[in-house]
């Protein structure tokens, strides 16, 4: 019993820390291994999953409503739409809001320089190398971002 309380007290905070996929998987592995060391019941390990999960989901909402704040800074009004063309092109659920995130530079970017507008290395990097995607997603998130940044001049 007395083992309980600070591994308890270790744990809980590490959860709450937990933000991205290799956390999950962290998360996972240390409640399954409370679980079969029996420091906790299956019982008691299905309720912290489920208050990991919506703990998720709130920070997940919180970061939309950001990303659509900028996006209406932007005078961009339904970003489902844009989120529907990039999924349409292979772009993954997990790499959604990095793209839209960069999305965000680009426009900001072709506003700026209009048809003298090219992207920046860097970002191509960051869009290839960091998130993932293909040298025709990247063209297609080039081009959505300058029809963006032509559409709300």
């Amino acid at each position: 019993m007395k083992n309980i309380i600070p591994i308890l007290l270790l744990y809980l905070p590490l959860t709450l820390l937990a933000q991205n996929s290799s956390e999950k998987a962290g998360v996972r592995e240390r409640i399954e291994t409370a679980v079969e060391q029996g420091l906790i019941t299956r019982e008691q390990a299905d309720e912290r999953y489920a208050e990991f999960r919506k703990r998720m989901n709130l920070n997940k909402r919180e970061q939309n409503t950001e990303l659509e704040k900028h996006y209406n800074k932007l005078g961009v009004n339904n970003l489902d739409r844009i989120k529907k063309g990039l999924l349409n092109n292979g772009i993954t659920d997990n790499q959604l809001d990095a793209v839209l995130r960069g999305m965000i530079r680009l426009i900001h970017g072709a506003k700026a320089d209009g048809n003298n507008f090219e992207m920046n290395p860097r970002m191509q990097i960051y869009f290839q190398d960091r998130i993932g995607l293909n040298q025709e997603q990247v063209q297609h998130v080039m081009d959505s971002s300058v029809r963006i940044a032509q559409r709300v001049r």
